[in-house]
């Protein structure tokens, strides 16, 4: 089995709507490349992109009712609910798990995921500060690299409680970021002042994280969620 891994901790290796036609697509040339490089079942590489569909909005999001994390998570969907220019994705923290599109824990990554046999991931992660870590894994098969099978699955670490200092803010940049890949940000910035950036140094997106995620709503992806 293999873990297609995006987070916050240590490098290990290696788009809402369809592309809108009834509203302008705005203009972006500031991006970086969110797309997934990812190795297929019959060899060679597929790039993948994604983005969830207006018929899964608003994508649900369960949280471990812990370290305010429900909270957290809420606010990191209304921070990225906010650099839409037309409500392009929209996310809510919803208290049953069974029901959720996404689901978001405190811990580590399990070594062996709850997935199925077969079930691929080439691990992008990245360094950050000591205080905590996070990951997205992403359920995506060899040779069916067009579909995303849900939930997808959060992991935030923190290294304390949550009251250490500087720990409070660690939990909120982490959330914003992994919240980032769940979205479609599916690759790290190559800069450091982007909050998508692997070990990111602000608490917030940057002008080209929010050129990234527009450009990603409106661009036709070739990967969709499907339910497991």
């Amino acid at each position: 089995m293999r873990r297609l891994t995006i987070g916050l901790a240590t490098i290990l290796a290696a788009v809402t709507a369809a592309a809108c036609s009834d509203i302008s697509s705005p203009i972006r040339s500031n991006v970086y490349d969110w797309r997934l490089v990812a190795p297929k079942q019959t060899g060679g590489f597929d790039t993948l992109s994604f983005q969830w569909p207006a018929s899964n909005q608003p994508v649900r999001y369960w949280v471990a009712d812990t370290l305010d994390m429900p909270a957290r998570v809420q606010r990191a969907l209304d921070v990225w609910q906010g650099v839409f220019l037309y409500r392009e994705f929209r996310g809510t923290v919803v208290a049953d798990s069974s029901t959720a599109d996404v689901i978001v824990r405190i811990g580590s990554p399990p070594a062996s995921p709850g997935v199925p046999l077969g079930a691929f991931a080439p691990a992008f992660a990245a360094a950050f500060a000591p205080d905590c870590r996070g990951a997205t894994d992403l359920d995506i098969r060899p040779g069916d690299e067009g579909h995303l099978f849900l939930p997808v699955r959060v992991y935030i670490e923190p290294k304390f409680d949550g009251t250490t200092a500087g720990e409070s803010d660690c939990l909120d940049l982490t959330s914003i970021h992994e919240i980032g890949h769940t979205i479609g940000i599916w690759n790290h910035s190559p800069d450091p002042s982007d909050i998508m950036y692997g070990d990111p140094i602000v608490s917030a997106p940057s002008e080209r994280d929010r050129e990234t995620i527009e450009r990603i709503y409106h661009v036709t992806p070739n990967v969709v969620p499907v339910a497991r």
